[in-house]
C-alpha cells in the first residue's frame, strides 16, 4: 500500500472549533497558541517548551543539524583536501611515470571527480538540509514554518542521491586499493601512492557512515510526522 501525505489544512477540513468559555490569555509558542485559562504565565511556558518539542520534533531536528555540523562537514573537507592531494600526487606520477599513464590518467580523472562532488555535497547539504532544517528548528512567537512528511521527501531523496554516490566512489577505490595490495605484477602504483589510497578510503567510509546516521534520523523524523498527521485527522 502506498503512503498519501495529509497536508495540514487538508486536516482541517474534517474538524469543528468550539469553545466553551473564553481564556483569560493566550500565548504564543513557535507555531502553537496556547490560550490560558487557569495557572500562571511560568507554567505556560513551560508547558508551551515541551509541547514544541513534541509536536514539532525539535529534538530530531537538533540532532540532524549538530551531526552535520559536528561531523559530517568536517568529514567531508577532511576527505576533500585528501583527494586533491592525492589526485596531486597523481598527476605528478602522470608527468614523470610514462609507463604508468594510463593507470595514473584514470585514477586522477576519478579524483577529478571525486572533488567536485564532494564540494558540491558540501554545498547542497548546506543549503537545502542544514539551512531548511533550520528554518523548522524555532522556539520564538515569530515562527510560522511546520514541517510536513512532503517536505521532508526532497531532503530524503537528496541523502539517498549523495549516500549512492558516495558509496560507487568507495567501492572504486577500494578495488583499485586491493589491486595494488594483491597483484605483483602489472602497472601499480607506488606504495606511496597505495598509502594514501588507504587513508582515503577510511575517510571516505567515515563520511559515508555519517550520511547513513543522517538518514537514519530523517527516516525516524518523517515516521514520526506520519504518525501526528495520521493523528491530527482523528482530533
Amino acid at each position: 500500500m502506498s503512503n498519501h501525505y495529509f497536508s495540514k489544512d487538508f486536516a482541517k477540513k474534517f474538524r469543528s472549533k468550539c469553545e466553551l468559555y473564553a481564556p483569560t490569555q493566550e500565548y504564543q509558542y513557535g507555531n502553537l497558541l496556547i490560550k490560558h485559562f487557569e495557572g500562571n504565565k511560568a507554567e505556560m511556558a513551560v508547558i508551551g517548551e515541551r509541547l514544541t518539542e513534541k509536536f514539532f520534533n525539535t529534538e530530531v531536528i537538533s540532532q540532524i543539524i549538530l551531526t552535520l555540523k559536528n561531523e559530517g562537514f568536517p568529514a567531508a573537507g577532511k576527505l576533500f583536501n585528501m583527494a586533491i592531494t592525492l589526485k596531486n600526487i597523481g598527476k605528478a606520477y602522470l608527468l614523470n611515470e610514462h609507463y604508468t599513464a594510463c593507470y595514473y590518467s584514470d585514477l586522477t580523472g576519478m579524483l577529478d571527480s571525486f572533488s567536485n562532488f564532494l564540494h558540491a555535497f558540501k554545498v547542497d547539504f548546506g543549503e537545502k538540509v542544514c539551512g531548511q532544517l533550520a528554518t523548522y528548528y524555532v522556539h520564538g512567537s515569530s515562527a510560522n514554518l511546520a514541517p510536513e512528511c512532503a517536505s521532508l521527501i526532497p531532503v530524503i531523496e537528496l541523502t539517498d542521491f549523495y549516500l549512492n554516490n558516495l558509496s560507487t566512489y568507495y567501492n572504486y577505490f577500494t578495488a583499485t586499493w586491493q589491486y595494488e595490495a594483491t597483484n605483483g605484477k602489472g602497472v601499480q602504483a607506488t606504495n606511496y601512492m597505495a598509502d594514501y589510497l588507504q587513508a582515503l578510503i577510511m575517510c571516505t567510509e567515515e563520511t559515508k557512515t555519517c550520511i547513513e546516521n543522517i538518514r537514519s534520523l530523517l527516516l525516524t523524523w518523517e515516521a514520526q510526522m506520519q504518525l501526528k498527521e495520521e493523528q491530527e485527522l482523528y482530533n
